[in-house]
């Protein structure tokens, strides 16, 4: 196909030697009546990811291009996409999927453009995902629509990060080349993403399904943060900080927002410190009764599950 190159995939590869196949066959699977490029950051694989990638490469020279590190740039606190991918892109929109995700849909990427180009007060362009967990080995969707529908600062802010899939991403350039320092926190990426792209534009979410997350591979982020109370409770500390900056920067318009979701966030701090005595007072008072309305129900479906096994 001749022409410029209309979108650029963003991917971040690191030790998804047993996903990374499924990834890059989403890629090459896809119909479009542009042009595009994969830019695939492999962070030192100590596995066989690398080899696999090179794999595909020699077999889409046009198409993937890869960027090989010899030591990890993630541990030495780099900013990946900003250092490395962007300065490589040639496209005016990015898509993004993680080694260890994939998408399903030929024509994702042909109906996320066509949907932008449509709609230039858009910013970012989701869709509906399935999300395999990989331990319980059960699945949902999300979100949660009949439809397609726009998000608005509110909902965004309020959905923690968790609304949208990060392999459903579709935006334009310059929300990740503008997006502004006070919205970088080590841990994050995905939520800043969706509330910058708010604060500048339209966030819509395609009805279709198009994608699968996995959660809870090896090496992941739920694995290897969200398990570890330590690691949970110094990522809490840094969303807290990341939400007063984004508070400052939005002249405080989404003031009750955002301080709800850091009293969510402190309260959370406060049980894995099980500092229970402080965690039932005020202003926490509601969310220690819904926390414990919540563990109630956990035993419960423990108990028939056990049951009935």
């Amino acid at each position: 196909m001749d022409g410029e190159v209309k979108v650029s995939v963003f991917c971040l590869a690191y030790n998804h030697e047993d996903y990374i196949r499924d990834c890059l066959d989403g890629f090459v699977m896809q119909k479009t009546n542009f042009k595009f490029e994969v830019l695939i950051h492999d962070d030192a694989s100590t596995d066989k990811t690398a080899d696999i990638i090179r794999e595909y490469q020699n077999a889409y020279p046009d198409l993937i291009k890869p960027i090989y590190q010899t030591e990890n740039q993630y541990s030495k606190g780099i900013k990946i996409t900003k250092t490395y991918l962007l300065p490589a892109m040639n496209g005016e929109y990015i898509a993004f999927c993680e080694g260890d995700d994939y998408w399903t849909d030929p024509f994702k990427l042909q109906k996320q453009y066509d949907y932008m180009k449509e709609h230039k007060e858009c910013s970012l362009c989701v869709h509906r995902t399935k999300i395999d967990y990989i331990e319980s080995n059960r699945s949902k969707i999300i979100p949660d629509i009949g439809s397609e529908r726009e998000y608005t600062v509110s909902e965004i802010i309020k959905g923690h990060g968790s609304l949208f899939s990060t392999n459903s991403f579709f935006c334009r350039k310059e929300v990740i080349a503008e997006q502004p320092e006070c919205f970088y926190a080590k841990g994050f990426g995905d939520y800043q993403k969706m509330i910058y792209a708010s604060l500048i534009g339209k966030c819509v979410c395609l009805y279709d399904v198009m994608s699968v997350y996995r959660c809870g591979t090896r090496g992941s982020w739920t694995n290897s943060v969200f398990n570890v109370k330590e690691k949970r409770i110094a990522h809490n500390k840094e969303l807290i900080s990341l939400l007063q900056r984004i508070n400052s920067y939005s002249e405080e318009k989404y003031c009750n927002e955002i301080n709800t979701v850091i009293k969510e966030t402190e309260f959370e701090i406060l049980v894995l410190q099980e500092n229970f005595s402080k965690a039932k007072k005020e202003p926490y008072k509601d969310l220690w009764k819904k926390h414990k309305t919540n563990e109630l129900k956990k035993k419960i479906k423990g108990f028939f599950r056990l049951l009935y096994k």
